[in-house]
Formats: C-alpha cells, sequence, structure tokens
C-alpha cells in the first residue's frame, strides 16, 4: 500500500490506518491503541526519542 505512494482509493476506501499504536520497545509487545474513529482516518507514525531512555517520542501526521 505504500510502495507506491498513496493511492487515492484506498483512501477513500478507509484501508488506511487511524489508529496510532504504542509498543514497549525494550519486551517488544504491543502496549496500546487509540482509535479515532471512521470520521478521522488520518496516517500517524510514532517514533521513540533520540535517546532511547528518554520516555517521550514524536508523532507525524502524514495525512489529514
Amino acid at each position: 500500500m505504500f510502495e507506491n505512494g498513496l493511492v487515492p482509493e484506498l483512501l477513500l476506501g478507509s484501508k488506511y490506518g487511524r489508529k496510532l499504536h504504542f509498543w514497549n520497545l525494550y519486551q517488544r509487545k504491543h502496549v496500546q491503541e487509540i482509535d479515532f474513529g471512521p470520521d478521522y482516518q488520518l496516517v500517524f507514525e510514532l517514533r521513540p526519542a533520540h535517546d532511547p531512555t528518554k520516555a517521550y517520542g514524536f508523532v507525524n501526521c502524514v495525512l489529514a
């Protein structure tokens, strides 16, 4: 879905994610997900801080 860029048909068909996932990187476990619902389909990317000992990270909104 991402190799050739954004595909409008997939976007309009709600095939892109609308959930933000949180992971425990030390244990490699999925911790939580937040579903923004059908009215708020957004593609998010969550990245840890550059220093992995920090408790914060970054969220990027790719498409709104």
